[in-house]
Parts: structure tokens; C-alpha cells; sequence
């Protein structure tokens, strides 16, 4: 009797602890849909600046820091695009970083970055190149990004950047981007 009354009393305990995590799970899935709440991923200041080839991109949107490491982006299952390219564009002349971290762990916060690189000539230390940032929903097509390591035998570009990023549909909606920047091994396309 004493028995079945604590299996009982288990079995009624575990059913309430799974109802209760779904709650939780529901209710942190709400909370991710606005693109920019407090970020799950991370920390809760800045990581330190870097040039060494670590490839990630950090930076503060209105003080709450966002951090792109290469491996934590979500799950590639092949139906969906690759979620982490760093591609030097030596025919347009573009330099794109594009990562997507959408799944279940963090925030799905999608980063888009596009610097345009000099036709001519090789880039150097303190080149100010124009880029284009779109984070989610928002944007900023004419961000000034400072390069401040390239390394051609290795593969590394390393920059900082900062600005206001706009909100594609109500432009009148901006946040300030601060402390900005990247340290990635890039492909050759």
C-alpha cells in the first residue's frame, strides 16, 4: 500500500513539474519574438576585444551586448541555408559575414554584414570601409567600419564599428549600436 501511494505520489509530482517547464519553455518562446530582448546567449557585459582569428562579431544594441560565434548558430538540417558564412568576394569586391542563430537555446537573431573593400590597392590598418548591418529588422545601409588588422596570409579581418540602427518599416524607430566589432578567418570566393 505504502507503495503504490509513493509511486502514486511521484507520478503526480512529475506531471506537475512537466506542466510546469512547459509553461516556462511557452513563455520564453514569447518573450524571444520581439528581435531585440535581453539576449540569451551571452554574457552580461561585452566580451573582450580580439585579433586573433577567433571569428565572432560582438557589439551593444541600447546597452544589452549580442555576440555571433561561429558554432553558435543553430542546427543546420540541409533543408536550410548554411548558418555561418564569412566570404571575401574578390570579384564584387564585398566582404560578407551572414549568420543565423534560430533555434530553441537563444534569441533567433539573424546578422547580415557587407563591407564594400577597395577595387584597387591592398587594405590596410585604420582604412575606414563603408558597410551595410542588418540585424532582424533592423538596419543601417552606410555604417563606417574601421579595419584595424588584416592579415592576407592567415585569412584574418579584424574592424570595430558603431552606429544607429533603423527599423525597416518604421524608420522613425532607431537604437544606438556601440562598441562594435569582428575578428574573423574568412573564405575566398
Amino acid at each position: 500500500m505504502r507503495k503504490t501511494l509513493f509511486i502514486a505520489l511521484g507520478a503526480v509530482l512529475f506531471l506537475l513539474l512537466q506542466v510546469l517547464a512547459g509553461c516556462i519553455r511557452a513563455d520564453l518562446r514569447w518573450q524571444s519574438q520581439d528581435s531585440m530582448k535581453k539576449d540569451t546567449l551571452l554574457f552580461c557585459t561585452m566580451p573582450p576585444y580580439t585579433e586573433g582569428g577567433y571569428n565572432i562579431v560582438a557589439f551593444e544594441v541600447n546597452g544589452t551586448p549580442y555576440l555571433f560565434p561561429k558554432g553558435g548558430e543553430g542546427v543546420s538540417f540541409h533543408i536550410t541555408p548554411e548558418r555561418w558564412k564569412c566570404l571575401w568576394n574578390k570579384k564584387q569586391h564585398l566582404f560578407i559575414v551572414q549568420t543565423d542563430r534560430g533555434d530553441d537555446k537563444c534569441n533567433p537573431h539573424c546578422l547580415s554584414m557587407r563591407l564594400a573593400l577597395p577595387v584597387e590597392g591592398s587594405l590596410k590598418k585604420g582604412d575606414v570601409l563603408k558597410g551595410e548591418l542588418h540585424i532582424d529588422y533592423l538596419q543601417n545601409m552606410e555604417i563606417p567600419v574601421t579595419i584595424t588588422r588584416y592579415d592576407p596570409k592567415r585569412k584574418l579581418l579584424c574592424g570595430r564599428f558603431s552606429g544607429i540602427l533603423r527599423h525597416y518599416l518604421i524608420p522613425s524607430h532607431t537604437l544606438p549600436l556601440e562598441k562594435g566589432f569582428f575578428d574573423l578567418i574568412y573564405d575566398e570566393e
